[in-house]
């Protein structure tokens, strides 16, 4: 495996953000589901890291960040090796106009669909976005499994998903990488879900072609977590010498 993608999410506070901006992290998840409790409703603009917008771009403020914009090369799986932080708007059964309203507003390069969207709704609203709204956007679907029948379901995603985060794990909830030996698609993958500390070093060892790397849901620096910061720091950059060495 090359050098692993590193997806974050759940931060909202500017030091948090600033601070892993500053390791080897690849995608920035900025969660805008209604009902959930790292629900973003607006965003400062973190030094250019994110624009500073809410629910209205803010009076064409992007010129801003323009340069950042330019410069970004197409986003696809293959040169997520190339180190900038990206953003993916995080959705669930939202409505296509919604999502697009948002991938406008905070210039998301990627949409991450949580909820139960059909491929047809996936194919529909990539080519919404492209090529006149957004032309390097991807999209990325979330499959939560405990079992391989589930982890199976990645079948209908092939050709809609440009990257899959699938979150293994038993009927308690605790993460179960041997789900992962059912999975032998083509879409590349992230491993989500509940991830704790005694996780990480069965992670590192995880042999599957498609496996690129692990999305981790966080918390902001002052808050109560069972992956505190500098221990994911410390996971990053075992992960990355350990992908070197294969």
């Amino acid at each position: 495996m090359k050098k692993p993608v590193i997806k974050v999410n759940g931060l909202r506070d500017e030091k948090s953000i600033r601070k892993v901006s500053e390791w080897d992290i690849d995608i920035l998840g900025l969660d805008f589901r209604r009902n959930s409790p790292q629900h973003l409703e607006m965003i400062s603009s973190m030094a250019g890291i994110i624009p500073d917008y809410s629910k209205e771009r803010l009076s064409k403020a992007v010129q801003g960040i323009s340069k950042l914009d330019e410069n970004r090369s197409q986003t696809t799986t293959s040169n997520l090796n190339q180190h900038q932080l990206m953003r993916a708007g995080i959705f669930a059964d939202e409505m296509p106009q919604t999502i697009i309203t948002y991938v406008y507003n905070y210039s998301l390069d990627f949409v991450q669909l949580d909820g139960y969207e059909s491929n047809i709704m996936m194919d529909n609203l990539k080519r919404t976005l492209i090529p006149d709204i957004a032309p390097h956007i991807r999209l990325i679907k979330t499959i939560k499994a405990t079992t391989n029948e589930e982890i199976a379901t990645y079948k209908t995603f092939e050709g809609a998903a440009d990257l899959l985060i699938i979150c293994p794990q038993d009927a308690e909830g605790h993460l179960k990488l041997s789900l992962l030996d059912a999975y032998e698609g083509q879409t590349p993958f992230l491993i989500g879900g509940n991830i704790t500390a005694s996780d990480l070093n069965n992670i590192l060892v995880v042999n599957n072609p498609k496996f690129i790397g692990i999305d981790l849901s966080l918390q902001d620096e002052d808050e109560m977590s069972n992956l505190p910061l500098p221990l994911i720091h410390d996971f990053i950059i075992r992960m990355s010498s350990s992908s070197c060495r294969k």
